[in-house]
């Protein structure tokens, strides 16, 4: 392995977000680099100073999807794309989330949001005619 100066990666932040009918809050929207829509969870860049990935996930719920929860945890940090990048993604899980206003995205953002019950979710994805992020497949584990 190379030596070099240890730096800490970037560790982004996704929730996989339950509402109180036990229903799992995804999105969809087109991804330029495969010129397809992905159906992806919330989440985002830890790109500001002090933010912690907690911080990150209730924003960009909020954000992304108009929804709060009140209880979220901290469930697994894994790689996002270890033969490509150093990034790490700290995936949370949050429960009883409330749709509490409409959606404020960014002005290049497009974002479909929807809920799937928690027990058609596998069906669905096996289904559906969209490309799927496998964060989603991976989220899943920690909420079934």
């Amino acid at each position: 392995m190379g030596g070099g100066a240890h730096r800490e990666p970037r560790k982004n932040a996704l929730v996989a977000a339950l509402t109180g009918a036990n229903e799992l809050i995804l999105e969809r929207s087109l991804r330029v680099p495969l010129k397809r829509e992905v159906i992806e969870l919330p989440g985002g860049l830890n790109d500001m100073e002090g933010e912690s990935p907690l911080d990150v996930v209730k924003r960009e719920l909020l954000e992304e999807t108009g929804y709060e929860a009140t209880d979220y945890q901290e469930v697994a940090t894994f790689a996002e794309a270890p033969g490509v990048t150093d990034q790490q993604i700290v995936l949370h899980v949050a429960r009883n989330a409330k749709k509490v206003r409409e959606p404020m995205l960014g002005d290049s953002e497009e974002i479909a949001v929807f809920t799937i019950p928690i027990d058609s979710v596998h069906k669905f994805l096996k289904q559906c005619d969209v490309v799927v992020d496998a964060k989603v497949f991976a989220a899943l584990s920690f909420l079934i």
